[in-house]
Parts: C-alpha cells; structure tokens; sequence
C-alpha cells in the first residue's frame, strides 16, 4: 500500500515510525527523479507537522542509511516552502552539464542556491555556484 493511502488511513501509525520505516513505503522505496516515491515522500512531508521534519532531519543526521541525503534533500526544501519561500527542488543525482543544486529558494529579491550535505567531508566551490545563478 502507498505511503499517502496508508497516511491517510492511519497517520499516528506513519508518525510512529522513523524516516527511515517511511521512505521504503513511498512508491517503490527507491528515491529517484520524477518517481512515484520521490511524488510520495514530497506529499508526506508537506502534509506533516514541521516538528517531524526536525524529527526526521535529526534521525538522518545521528544514523544515515541508503540515500538519507536525498532525504534529507526533501527535508530541507521542505522547510523552506514553510518559510515562506518559492522551492524548486534540485535533483537527486548530479549529472554533467546540468544544475545540480539541491535546490533553489526564491523570494522577491534575493534568490538562494541550497545545497544539503550529511557530513563535512565535502567542500563547496563558489563559483561553481555563482555559475547557476
């Protein structure tokens, strides 16, 4: 069964359990671009109360699993669409000549560039990201 018909049937038993329960129940469990999983897991965490989605940031960041950083990714694009910011979600997966941001945050007069990382082992090039502005 679906994640969002399950969700819908059953949300204290959805939020009883960890992201990492939830995403494989989301389409096919596998997080890719334009997927019914991705589709899924989007819908769940507009419709969750913001408290989760700290909930569920902190659970991927002390215990990473299989694609937790894409998760983490919706998690944080998430968050700003509750700020109150235009979201346009990046890929999952870097591909060349592509903008491979993890996401684009707009607002009237400033627009920011998002990137989502799990750990401090990468480092950021600025110009690379001067360059998708």
């Amino acid at each position: 069964m679906p994640l969002i018909d399950i969700w819908q049937k059953s949300q204290e038993s959805v939020l009883e359990m960890s992201i990492q329960q939830i995403v494989p129940i989301a389409g096919d469990g596998s997080l890719r671009d334009a997927s019914k999983t991705s589709e899924e897991l989007r819908h769940f965490l507009s419709e969750v109360d913001s408290k989760y989605l700290r909930i569920y940031a902190k659970q991927i960041l002390s215990n990473s699993f299989t694609d937790s950083g894409l998760v983490l990714q919706d998690i944080i694009n998430e968050a700003g669409r509750r700020l109150g910011l235009q979201v346009t979600n990046g890929i999952y997966r870097g591909k060349q000549k592509h903008n491979n941001c993890d996401g684009i945050w707009r607002t009237n007069n400033w627009t920011f560039v998002v990137e989502v990382k799990t750990t401090d082992a990468y480092t950021i090039k600025l110009d690379k990201i001067a360059e998708y502005l």
